[in-house]
């Protein structure tokens, strides 16, 4: 287990309005953090005192693959470790696939099955999450 670790709130925005979610729907004016803070975090994070044998730099939100520099921050985080670690509700992986690797972790959010999952997050979202992790699977096989 890895002690050390930087969550990164990028942003509010998110395609979903579940039930339980403090974020707020899909917005343009709604706020990112900009890609100048997230690297001096980082940067921040890893200069610390701390023993960072063993770190993460977690990607989360929001909906993290609404951040308007998604890809421009995969590769900035790839600076720091070699991997990607994010939280995300699966929408938008299809749209991303060629961003991900294979030794990156995605954590796709089910709740249950299609019907609590659906009253949870919204209609259709069930199906479209277990096809996202359709698409993990292939390239992580």
């Amino acid at each position: 287990m890895v002690e050390n670790f930087l969550a990164l709130h990028l942003t509010s925005n998110c395609q979903l309005s579940c039930r339980h979610c403090y974020c707020q729907n899909y917005s343009p004016t709604s706020t990112e953090m900009p890609l100048e803070i997230i690297k001096s975090l980082c940067e921040d994070f890893l200069n610390t005192e701390l023993p960072l044998k063993e770190y993460s730099i977690i990607l989360s939100g929001g909906e993290p693959l609404l951040y308007s520099k998604f890809e421009q921050l995969c590769d900035l985080i790839r600076e720091y470790q070699d991997h990607l670690i994010l939280s995300t509700n699966g929408l938008l992986i299809p749209k991303y696939i060629d961003v991900f690797e294979k030794n990156d972790g995605i954590q796709v959010s089910i709740d249950g099955d299609r019907e609590t999952h659906d009253r949870i997050r919204g209609r259709g979202s069930y199906d479209k999450a277990i096809a996202a992790l359709g698409v993990l699977k292939r390239i992580w096989d």
